[in-house]
């Protein structure tokens, strides 16, 4: 995406940022830290991520190594011409992170591409190794806040055939700034890539039909969805002339200022396989009389379909149900505040989707727009119904954590299987040391919002291990929130969950324990904390 031509410089806000990360030639340890499918599969590596550089946008490759040994990897970064333009080895000690600032390490300003991640350890370690770009823009000297828009792409496998997603180019405070929409499709394999790209507005028209032709391999595109026409919302759908063409797509929504050249918010929107059997979404009003939080629905099929929108609280309890008939390429949008949060005094919960055709091709996701008054949004995140992102069988959900810049840091889960369960949490800092444990109870159908960075330290990079135990299924994803000067929600970066392979919670890392190590007190310990009570307690010769 590239607004504007202005070049701005790596400095000012950023040096706060950039200043918390050391790093060394060849070797960056930092201590600063999609195939589509019905089941849920971790990434394949090698990987690609993207960049972009345009607009004075930082840009920053985060990996986890959720594996109790240390992985190596290397990392390719490529021009929009496909040449190769910066490598370098990198280290993830176990259960570590690794941060790179792909803005130092090659000159990517004005420009975006492509990266690649390729894990030189055992194959095997890779199914427990999750990546994304975080990408920051920083906000002028004086601003109330230290960047204008924060937001993530994880790096996740390519797509094939079909997929779909949708746009709105409307002002979320009702003013007369449309919001911009880019859809950015980038080809993945070695051949050119060729696609047709079909528009539909609102009511289901086909609105207009446009061509990618002879897309090098890692080349990029950009289109303009929406505001190239005023404010509009609507869906597209990607059909490429080839199913064994290899993509990524997503749509890029960026909030307008009134001072040009300014942006309030920023957040991408996954082009995916429409589908009816993806997870829940979350919804909340933040504690806010401000917030807005809308339900997106649309009909990426070709016949109208019937589907059922079930909304329900915290608990699971059903607060309402509402059938609807969608046209083909139509949508449908549903104003949550009302639903969850009749008296406006803050609460969250979630929905699913439920269709009478279970082949149908629906997609849902959950739009929040933030003010701290009317008319003035501060902030912007979407979620989505992605049905690869929901751990099932025993299997974990990764979310990276930061707590620095002040940054709280919120994990999100939601009960997909209809079961009440006691889900295990662990949260590794980059070291890969274990800094704490717990458990959360998840009611069935029900949704938990629970904060990590009280239990960190400030200024710690790590990440969270979610265990579902057998017979459950979860879906989830984490929030970081960074704070204004004053402490208002200045930016909120939404990143989904990564589906880790089946194993122990707590195999790996030292425990370095606190004031909560034994919290809650329980009938039966589990193995790491009867290993923690052993090595730190006294009981003379005999333990008998």
């Amino acid at each position: 995406m590239y607004i504007g031509k202005k070049k701005h410089s790596n400095s000012g806000n950023y040096r706060r940022l950039l200043s918390l990360i050391p790093l060394s030639i060849g070797i960056l340890t930092i201590l600063f830290a999609f195939p589509n499918s019905s089941q849920a599969e971790p990434t394949s590596f090698p990987a690609t991520g993207i960049y972009n550089g345009f607009i004075g946008q930082l840009n920053i490759l985060e990996c986890d190594n959720n594996n109790t040994t240390a992985v190596n990897g290397t990392l390719d970064v490529f021009a929009q011409s496909g040449a190769i333009i910066y490598r370098s080895p990198f280290l993830m000690e176990g259960n570590g992170s690794a941060h790179i600032i792909l803005n130092h390490v090659t000159d990517i300003d004005d420009n975006y591409g492509t990266y690649r991640v390729t894990l030189n350890s055992a194959p095997d370690l890779s199914e427990r190794v999750s990546c994304r770009t975080l990408y920051y823009k920083s906000a002028p000297s004086g601003s109330e806040k230290e960047f204008e828009f924060a937001f993530a792409i994880p790096v996740q496998n390519s797509d094939q055939g079909q997929t779909s997603g949708i746009f709105n180019s409307f002002d979320p405070a009702g003013q007369s700034n449309s919001t911009f929409n880019w859809l950015s499709i980038v080809n993945t394999s070695t051949q050119p890539f060729n696609a047709r790209i079909e528009v539909y507005d609102e009511d289901g028209n086909q609105s207009k039909v446009m061509r990618v032709n002879s897309l090098a391999s890692r080349g990029r595109t950009d289109i303009a969805l929406g505001h190239d026409i005023g404010q509009a919302r609507g869906l597209f759908k990607i059909i490429p002339d080839s199913s064994s063409s290899t993509y990524q797509a997503f749509v890029t929504r960026y909030g307008v200022h009134n001072s040009a050249g300014r942006f309030t918010f920023a957040f991408p929107i996954k082009s995916i396989e429409a589908s009816c059997k993806g997870g829940r979404v979350h919804a909340s009003t933040m504690g806010s009389t401000f917030t807005q939080n809308w339900l997106e629905i649309a009909n990426a099929d070709t016949s109208r379909q019937r589907v059922t929108v079930n909304i329900r609280d915290r608990f699971g309890n059903l607060l309402q149900s509402i059938p609807l008939i969608i046209l083909a390429g139509a949508q449908e949008h549903i104003y949550l505040n009302d639903i969850i949060d009749p008296a406006g005094t803050g609460n969250v919960g979630s929905i699913e989707i439920g269709c009478t055709n279970p082949e149908a091709k629906i997609l849902s996701q959950s739009i929040y727009y933030g003010a701290h008054s009317p008319f003035n949004i501060a902030w912007a995140y979407g979620v989505q119904s992605l049905k690869d992102e929901v751990a099932q069988d025993s299997e974990q959900l990764s979310l990276p954590l930061n707590t620095f810049l002040g940054m709280s840091n919120w994990i999100k889960l939601a009960d997909e299987e209809g079961r009440a369960s006691l889900l295990d949490f662990a949260l590794y800092d980059s070291q890969g040391d274990l800094r704490a444990f717990g458990e959360e109870n998840l009611a069935s159908k029900g949704t938990i919002d629970f904060d990590v960075h009280s239990k960190v330290s400030a200024n710690t990079i790590g990440s969270a291990i979610i265990s579902a135990r057998a017979n459950t299924k979860i879906s989830g994803h984490v929030l970081r929130i960074l704070p204004e000067h004053d402490g208002k929600i200045g930016s909120i970066v939404y990143i989904p969950g990564s589906i880790q392979g089946k194993n122990i919670l707590y195999k790996g890392g030292s425990f370095t324990g606190d004031a909560q190590s034994l919290a809650p007190y329980r009938n039966a310990l589990n193995d790491q904390e009867i290993e923690h009570f052993f090595t730190r307690v006294a009981f003379g010769s005999s333990l008998s």
